[in-house]
């Protein structure tokens, strides 16, 4: 999610039929060229609306890049610069807790801002658990929301065990978003009663339902399709019957959210996402819950273990793949040891290829209003160009004010 200002203005009208506002942190911050981070203008007007209405906050990051397993200087100085940002930003808006994504954002400096799949090693579960005990020093209440990715570095099938276990171990409360478990399962095939019922529902702290569509079928030589998470449709029917499912068992959680991508709909839609969150509403209120909710223990410190480099190369491999169009190609001519890599992830692994550069892209447009009328004007043309900088520019901007500048340096 971006600042995004008539959203906003549009989701002015349904807050008196919310009890809280879920904000992502980063909507709220600027990158001036010094390489600090600050609030931006954006930062007031959530603070003064939630006020207004009289509605607690939560957070729920972008970019902590919780499973970021790497030794490069880069990573802990970005770490380190997200974590003081994160530290003011819970100090000025006052969250009750604060949830990210699970995977990883960035490798060696580099932004690949969509989360990534984890490997199933050791070397994770460290990296997870040393996230979670820096988010601690924010709250008490941290946690990771279940991603949806289209390739998987483990077994698709282990996915919510190898979730179930991060989850416990670390010592993190889970954020489970129903539709990124039905993502998951129509992609794989998987049966989705058997992945919840492998996740741990008494750590189950929040949820999200959302609503998505099939990518097309032209985006790959192959013609597959994959359903995608993109916020930016109405909840399907079995989400809802999924969250019907797993609500009651949810003793502790504390809060239900209705996701929608800035963009995605119009004045006209809102009549429809307010039946939505209503709806949302009364299968929440016919769910029992436990009146307190204590706080996990932190789990003791351990050695990383073996194998870290491994992972390391693994991680900085697939962010490189991802900036170039023969992103599966790539990696399997990469010096990747194991085999995370398994060819029938082809696919999921050029579809997440996509969505990275566009990503890209739209960052450049958020920045400069003139770049979205240069593609306009010229589509094939300016299509060659961002591809040269892709190819050439390494993907270090998060911000589309760093986007920005290093367009600017390229061309």
């Amino acid at each position: 999610m971006h600042a995004d200002w008539e959203t906003h203005e549009m989701l002015e009208t349904l807050l008196p039929s919310v009890d809280y506002v879920e904000i992502a942190p980063e909507v709220a911050w600027g990158a001036p060229p010094d390489g600090s981070l600050r609030f931006n203008a954006f930062a007031d007007v959530l603070a003064e609306s939630a006020a207004r209405h009289r509605l607690p906050i939560v957070a729920h990051g972008l970019g902590i890049s919780p499973g970021t397993v790497s030794s490069h200087p880069a990573d802990a100085q970005e770490e380190t610069r997200w974590l003081d940002m994160l530290r003011k930003s819970h100090a000025r808006l006052n969250f009750s807790w604060h949830l990210d994504h699970l995977g990883y954002t960035r490798h060696s400096g580099m932004h690949a801002v969509l989360p990534l799949p984890l490997p199933h090693h050791p070397a994770v579960f460290h990296a997870v658990t040393e996230s979670i005990r820096s988010l601690r020093t924010l709250t008490p209440y941290v946690g990771y929301e279940n991603s949806a990715w289209y390739f998987s570095l483990g077994p698709p099938d282990e996915e919510a065990r190898f979730l179930a276990r991060l989850v416990r171990e670390s010592g993190a409360w889970l954020l489970l978003d129903v539709h990124n478990v039905y993502t998951h399962c129509v992609n794989y095939g998987l049966d989705w009663k058997t992945y919840i019922e492998a996740l741990p529902v008494e750590r189950v702290l929040q949820l999200h339902v959302s609503g998505g569509r099939p990518s097309r079928a032209n985006w790959l030589k192959s013609g597959r399709e994959f359903w995608l998470d993109g916020h930016d449709d109405a909840i399907p029917e079995q989400v809802w019957k999924m969250l019907g499912y797993v609500l009651p068992h949810c003793e502790n959680a504390r809060g239900l959210v209705v996701e929608r991508m800035e963009g995605s709909f119009t004045r006209e839609d809102l009549p429809a996402l307010k039946q939505e969150v209503e709806r949302a509403r009364n299968l929440w209120e016919s769910a029992s819950r436990t009146d307190k909710v204590p706080p996990l223990p932190e789990p003791p410190p351990t050695p990383p273990p073996d194998g870290r480099a491994d992972i390391a190369a693994l991680q900085f491999h697939v962010v490189v793949s991802l900036q170039r169009p023969d992103a599966w190609e790539y990696l399997q001519q990469a010096p990747i040891p194991g085999d995370f890599i398994r060819p029938e992830d082809a696919d999921g692994i050029r579809i997440t290829a996509l969505i990275v550069q566009k990503l890209r892209f739209e960052r450049l447009q958020r920045a400069d209003d003139s770049i979205g009328q240069k593609f306009d004007d010229d589509p094939e043309g300016f299509l060659d160009q961002f591809e040269a900088y892709q190819e050439s520019v390494p993907p270090t901007a998060y911000f589309p004010a760093e986007e920005r500048r290093l367009w600017e340096a390229f061309s």
